[in-house]
């Protein structure tokens, strides 16, 4: 491979796209504290409730935009170091921060309720799991459990998935395109595999976690050579494919299931997810274009990750925190279908306003300050 020489063009829908993605996994997760909202088993319920299924769009969109950006790097020691302290850089910062959140709330236990509860003593709030949370192994199959700041196991896998980038694509760029459609053929084998092990996708997390990341993720890189392969022939997506293939994922995020198999509707909205990033990619203008670059759509997408991070907090107070010091859960038993929607809604905005915050005071600077003293350190 070549070393680039010119910045990669732009794919503007992709980002926005991250932000609707990470607030439709915070949503399923909101569901736990609203119960009269999983008690409906109706479509939007279901949609809702299966939003944890976007995180595989994260793995596959996360390899997919990676080879767009490094696609022509040339494999050396001083651009894998590079790659690697740029990435180390995106996503450590915030993680050790709303680490230290769970870990502020052990040390007040500590301090003002240890008489009542044992600080550090939690099933997933134990010193092992934060010495696994700190060198991202969480999700290595170390421990049998969620740990501190739930959500990051993906992060974890991630982390791994970046290590071996540069070997993937270089092994994927060489391969054949007829060799391509067996890749995605083997991935779809594996995730069956691992969806119908654990019963679900949605249970291969800190056990397997990584496994499902991997897959993905490669799919990720090849489903970036089927964008290579439209972009060359000047295939533009229109606003009719894009909405049939988004409203395909919505229907079968809104499946009731059963009668329909769990494990072969999971694996169908992987695909299709999968072959809505590409096109994705190609469309340049209309509906889709116009309402996915407004600026709070933009926004939603720069955000995104700290909107995945920082959102479990406010659940596993809820569900952990209040249980040992007020014995209870805070879960809003009481409400009903129309007031939890509109808590629903509340807790969406507070959560991304938060998010903004932690983006601007501490993921942005901390992942600029760091870059800049991996490029000192950097040889010339």
């Amino acid at each position: 491979m070549n070393t680039r020489t010119n910045q990669p063009e732009a794919l503007p829908l992709l980002t926005p796209m991250r932000g609707v993605a990470a607030v439709m996994v915070v949503a399923s997760h909101l569901f736990i504290l609203l119960p009269h909202l999983t008690n409906g088993n109706n479509w939007a319920s279901n949609l809702i409730a299966h939003g944890w299924l976007w995180v595989d769009f994260f793995f596959m969109l996360s390899g997919f935009v990676l080879t767009h950006v490094y696609r022509d790097m040339a494999v050396t020691r001083t651009n894998y170091f590079s790659f690697i302290g740029k990435r180390f850089a995106r996503i450590y910062p915030l993680h050790v921060f709303t680490l230290s959140w769970f870990v502020g709330l052990e040390l007040i236990k500590l301090m003002f309720f240890s008489y009542k509860v044992e600080p550090f003593g939690t099933t997933g709030r134990d010193l092992a799991s934060l010495v696994s949370n700190l060198l991202l192994v969480q999700s290595m199959n170390v421990h049998y459990y969620y740990s501190w700041n739930g959500p990051s196991w993906s992060i974890s896998t991630e982390w791994h998935a970046y290590l071996l980038f540069p070997f993937l694509a270089w092994i994927i760029f060489k391969l054949h395109r007829s060799l391509l459609v067996l890749w995605i053929v083997a991935c779809a084998g594996v995730l069956s595999w691992l969806s119908l092990r654990y019963e679900t996708l949605d249970a291969v997390t800190f056990n397997l976690g990584f496994i499902r990341c991997l897959t993905e993720f490669s799919s990720g890189i090849v489903l970036y050579r089927l964008y290579m392969w439209l972009h060359a022939r000047k295939w533009i997506a229109g606003d009719s494919l894009l909405t049939v293939l988004f409203l395909v994922i919505l229907a079968l995020l809104s499946i009731t299931r059963p009668p329909i198999s769990e494990n072969a509707v999971e694996i169908a909205t992987v695909l299709v997810i999968g072959l809505f990033i590409p096109t994705l990619a190609t469309a340049r203008s209309g509906v889709w274009h116009r309402v996915l670059s407004s600026k709070v759509f933009q926004w939603l997408g720069t955000i995104s990750y700290s909107i995945y991070m920082v959102h479990w907090i406010a659940v596993d107070i809820a569900i952990t925190d209040s249980k040992q010091l007020l014995g209870r859960k805070i879960i809003f038993w009481e409400l009903d279908i129309v007031t939890s929607w509109l808590v629903m809604l509340v807790g969406l905005v507070a959560i991304c306003s938060v998010a903004t915050l932690t983006y601007l005071f501490v993921e942005r600077p901390c992942r600029n300050g760091i870059r800049r003293i991996l490029k000192n350190m950097m040889p010339s």
